[in-house]
């Protein structure tokens, strides 16, 4: 009987240790594309440690220095972290998502301008004596961005740790700004990011350039991605938080 007993304490516990994944620092990514380092942090799910063989999907997510829980109440400019590696670990161990690995990027004093997507002008601007554009957009920090994530850091997780590294298991994730830079991505990336999340996505910037230059004017093949959007309906300002420029409206 006290035998059984303690082999149950035991399988509890197993139980309680394997429901919850851990979150790593990565250090600082140093990127010839971006001029400097991002701080990186790299959650692992519940069962990275003892299936040893198995590899996972990947979600990048921008804004990351919101998104753990460790973050703590007071980030995300007052409203508090995302808690995504508890709520992962919630939804896995209610058998409602697969386990995943989760990077979480860093944002800086460019969030702007490598967030925004990429620009698009309807017609051709009048050339300089050189042949440039005499006023072209300026998409360079986006660019940027995208090739420090296709480019360096997902190859190095790619490297260091057991994922999947197909299109169709890659995903990119984030909020207002972090929202159209996601889908931008993928549109601009579709070979790299096979899936793209909005939360609440400011659409509504550079005078909606991406919903009408980049998807109103396409006119090749359909591109293979699985998007997820969403929008409220009110935010803390009184707005529709977006909703009448949402792509889905």
């Amino acid at each position: 009987m006290v035998m059984r007993l303690a082999l149950t304490l035991v399988l509890l516990m197993t139980t309680t240790t394997f429901s919850e994944g851990k979150v790593i620092a990565l250090g600082p990514v140093h990127s010839q594309y971006l001029g400097g380092s991002r701080s990186i942090q790299v959650y692992l799910p519940p069962s990275y440690d003892v299936e040893t063989r198995r590899r996972y999907p990947v979600l990048y997510v921008h804004d990351g220095q919101n998104v753990f829980g460790s973050a703590g109440p007071d980030c995300c400019f007052g409203w508090g972290n995302w808690a995504l590696d508890r709520t992962a670990d919630r939804l896995v161990e209610e058998g409602r998502m697969r386990e995943i690995i989760i990077v979480a990027v860093e944002s800086n004093r460019s969030r702007y301008r490598e967030y925004r997507g990429l620009l698009h002008f309807a017609k051709p601007r009048a050339r300089s004596q050189t042949g440039e554009n005499a006023e072209g957009p300026d998409n360079a920090s986006f660019e940027a961005y995208a090739r420090f994530l296709g480019k360096e850091l997902k190859p190095r997780v790619d490297e260091e740790f057991r994922t999947l590294k197909t299109p169709a298991h890659t995903g990119v994730l984030g909020s207002s700004l972090g929202g159209i830079c996601s889908l931008s991505l993928a549109w601009e990336w579709p070979r790299t990011f096979g899936l793209a999340a909005s939360l609440s996505g400011s659409f509504q910037i550079e005078k909606t350039n991406f919903l009408r230059r980049a998807l109103g004017e396409f006119q090749g093949k359909r591109k293979p991605l699985r998007i997820y959007l969403d929008s409220g309906v009110i935010d803390y300002t009184g707005d529709d938080d977006g909703r009448k420029h949402h792509p889905a409206e």
